[in-house]
């Protein structure tokens, strides 16, 4: 690549985090009294995993903050691609060799799609970030598109092919039989609304993202609907907070070099917890989630430093165990039960608990947000008997 990245204080990342945030709010894109907390939430989870999935209410401001985030790096440096429904393999995303066209010289000419060509761009800037949001993501199976792309990013393996444009014919070549990697200096984010034109994701893929729900409080809409603006352009952000964000990102020990080991060890203790009761019904997690949990947090903790530990925690559980959840009502009911039962009062739990019970005070769980998504989880559970993550 082409430099190694520098170590990046959690000061750094913090000035960076909060440029961003006052810089949409002050384009008209607020998410109301928890807006710079979900904010530095957004960018955490970018810093930590490239690929982020946002789903949630529609018109919520899932399309809106990428968008601006991708602004901030620069109008050059990010793309939106509308993702169709007739995408059933990878050649909308990595191209194919156009066997209609045949050169004299014999090199393959290559249909290059937007997503391959902003690739190209990423590795001809290395030192910026850049940032491609797949809008509507699930209106195609995503394993069927996605799976090249979602293996490269994960596992560092090649799997572009090499291509280059040639400006007298005006055609895209394919210059090698070698496969690229993704560039390191891409970000994928994915918005994704559940209804009955759209697919649901395997957990494979939420394995391997960032998911963060979006919903609308009613104190958080405006006071006045008519005055209400539409968000506008953000400029470009500072180089310095650029590269700040980029080299965190690029560094995958960032985590170990800044945040002591006792709040690894405490994370670990209730990840731990949370996986002996999900391993019974068969949604325990892995290696990966621990490691992303962990980096999650650390960056987290890094942008927030006034944040409390169950903060932090709350947002691990919301964004990297709920979304795993999915099933008939026999399977999950008590599960989810127990689950909310730690959320609101920690562990070990009880399969009694009941969280929609009258008795039961929201306002004191220590898991806030992820105790009233379970809530939200257990009521669709017992109207319809199934219930998962996306609503």
């Amino acid at each position: 690549w082409a430099k190694s990245p520098t170590d990046i204080r959690p000061e750094q990342l913090k000035a960076a985090a909060d440029m961003f945030s006052n810089a949409i709010k002050n384009a008209g894109l607020s998410f109301g009294n928890n807006h710079d907390q979900f904010v530095r939430s957004f960018v955490s989870s970018l810093i930590a995993k490239r690929f982020v999935i946002l789903t949630g209410l529609s018109g919520s401001g899932k399309t809106q903050i990428a968008q601006k985030f991708g602004q901030w790096f620069g109008t050059q440096h990010y793309d939106v691609i509308p993702v169709r429904p007739d995408w059933t393999g990878p050649e909308p995303l990595i191209g194919f060799e156009d066997a209609l066209v045949q050169r004299k010289d014999g090199i393959p000419v290559w249909n290059v799609p937007r997503v391959l060509e902003f690739c190209v761009q990423c590795r001809q800037d290395p030192l910026r970030p850049h940032l491609i949001l797949l809008d509507e993501m699930n209106l195609a199976h995503v394993e069927q598109y996605f799976a090249d792309f979602l293996s490269g990013m994960e596992s560092g393996e090649p799997v572009l092919p090499d291509v280059g444009w040639d400006p007298s014919n005006k055609q895209w070549l394919l210059l090698s039989r070698d496969r690229l990697s993704i560039p390191e200096n891409l970000f994928v984010v994915g918005t994704v609304n559940v209804d009955e034109t759209t697919y649901m994701f395997s957990p494979k893929v939420l394995d391997r993202a960032q998911t963060i729900e979006f919903r609308v409080l009613s104190q958080d809409l405006p006071k006045n609907a008519v005055g209400f603006p539409k968000p506008s352009l953000v400029s470009p952000g500072p180089d310095e907070h650029l590269k700040a964000l980029l080299d965190a990102a690029r560094d995958d020990n960032w985590q170990q070099k800044h945040v002591d080991s006792s709040f690894g060890e405490q994370l670990a203790r209730d990840l731990s917890g949370f996986h002996e009761i999900l391993k019974d019904v068969g949604f325990e997690f892995g290696f990966r989630v621990l490691y992303e949990s962990g980096r999650f947090a650390a960056i987290f903790k890094a942008m927030a430093p006034d944040s409390t530990y169950d903060q932090i925690l709350d947002l691990v559980v919301m964004q990297k165990l709920l979304p795993r959840l999915h099933g008939s009502r026999r399977r999950i009911e008590a599960l989810l039960c127990q689950i909310a039962s730690i959320c609101h009062g920690g562990f070990p739990g009880s399969k009694d608990f009941d969280p929609l019970g009258a008795n039961v005070d929201i306002s004191a769980a220590k898991l806030r947000f992820s105790f009233e998504k379970l809530r939200r989880m257990i009521h669709r559970l017992r109207a319809d008997h199934f219930a998962s993550f996306a609503e």
